[in-house]
């Protein structure tokens, strides 16, 4: 069956994935260290500036004609939590429109420009974005604190591995020539020992 030349090449081919997973698994131990994760961390979370957060909820809606009547309820008293799990229309009305801590860069940014510009405790006037009509609540407003690298290892291991391979490849592109058939064989000929012993 080894001689049978579309076994022959499914073996060669085999035996370069091989190789080439080895090759990547050692190039990633040797570049994605723990040292290199630590500096990533430093680099990422305790050099880089403070950044403000806030913890908000929201009530989404389709229309600016609910959005102002339930801003008039609010208004006048009616329970915000309330409100969201009845009206709201995304999945954050079961826990009553809380969307917890966020920067500014994780949410839209008119939804951002209006929760950030908010004082805990308030209200806003309803906001338009992409998704409908919020209704937007601010409940807390801090500092992000850095977090423990501990708690944010695995994702860097798995930025800095996935960093490795696009590096990677762009070297070895960098220092290869790479030429194709012409014309190319048809895809089905690596089933057609035939065709393939044809062009031998």
């Amino acid at each position: 069956m080894q001689d049978r030349p579309s076994v022959a090449l499914k073996l060669v081919a085999q035996e370069r994935a091989i190789m080439a997973e080895a090759y990547l698994r050692a190039e990633i131990e040797a570049r994605a260290t723990d040292e290199a994760i630590e500096a990533l961390y430093q680099e990422r979370y305790v050099d880089a500036e403070p950044e403000d957060e806030v913890r908000a909820a929201h009530i989404l809606v389709a229309s600016e004609e609910l959005a102002k009547d339930l801003k008039a309820q609010l208004d006048g008293g009616v329970d915000f939590a309330a409100l969201a799990a009845e009206h709201g229309t995304d999945g954050t009305a079961s826990r009553g429109g809380d969307l917890g801590w966020f920067v500014y860069s994780e949410m839209a940014p008119e939804f951002a420009n209006a929760a950030f510009a908010m004082e805990p405790g308030t209200i806003d006037a309803p906001v338009k974005t992409n998704f409908g009509w919020h209704l937007i609540k601010l409940d807390e407003r801090r500092v992000r604190q850095a977090p423990q690298i501990e708690e944010v290892q695995a994702e860097l291991l798995r930025e800095m591995v996935q960093q490795v391979q696009v590096d990677m490849v762009a070297e070895l592109r960098e220092g290869a020539v790479i030429s194709f058939a012409d014309p190319q064989p048809p895809e089905q000929s690596i089933r057609d020992d035939a065709m393939l012993d044809s062009a031998d």
